[in-house]
């Protein structure tokens, strides 16, 4: 944001109309990735004080707040880098332009050496981000396939707990499909899967509240 230039947001509008609605309609479905988790607040209320207040809060402050914090990213890093979007390798993620863009910042706003490290700080800190979803995936996964198998949509046996109450066996079936889905299929297909699969449930969980409510 320091480095921040108005003047990168020039021909943002001929770059729009290039992409086509095609285009447009593909980054909004694939931002809807970024804007999600929130849902997951719901899964663990069993374990809340009070989920009937903090339950709702918390998912009001999770969208805010990560509305707010991608927003300033990106306008930091279209603004501090003119080529943004094709700065990253060809075969990695796009989101390593971020770092790429850091570094860029950085060297243009003091010195090569203080671009490199605020290139390395974001990546430490996306590799923080990424943990923190790996755990959240970890800890909410077994507990839908645990409630499934409650209510008899996949095999029982799901329902088995560990010494310690923990759903052993709902965790290792989560663990195990994670594994072969990573094993199977590249990050982008497995982004534009996830989002379509949580579209899906947001559309049954509106559907069954207006029906519930009725």
């Amino acid at each position: 944001l320091l480095s921040f230039s108005p003047g990168g947001f020039e021909g943002a509008e001929g770059r729009l109309v290039q992409a086509g609605s095609g285009g447009f309609a593909v980054a909004v479905y694939r931002c809807i990735w970024a804007a999600g988790g929130f849902e997951n607040v719901g899964v663990v209320a069993g374990d809340v004080r009070e989920p009937e207040r903090a339950i709702p809060r918390a998912v009001l402050i999770a969208i805010a707040g990560s509305s707010v914090l991608y927003g300033l990213v990106q306008i930091a890093a279209v603004s501090s880098v003119d080529d943004l979007a094709s700065i990253a390798p060809v075969d990695l993620p796009g989101s390593v332009a971020l770092p790429l863009a850091a570094e860029r910042a950085g060297a243009a706003l003091l010195s090569p050496a203080f671009g490199a490290l605020a290139g390395r700080v974001l990546l430490v800190g996306a590799v923080i981000s990424m943990l923190g979803y790996c755990a959240g995936a970890a800890i909410v996964a077994p507990r839908y396939l645990y409630a499934m198998a409650a209510d008899r949509f996949v095999p029982s046996i799901l329902v088995h707990r560990g010494r310690r109450g923990t759903p052993a066996l709902a965790i290792l079936a989560a663990t195990l499909v994670s594994v072969a889905c990573v094993w199977s299929f590249d990050w982008l297909t497995l982004l534009d899967a996830s989002v379509l699969f949580s579209l899906v449930q947001h559309a049954m969980t509106v559907a069954a509240a207006w029906r519930l409510r009725r």
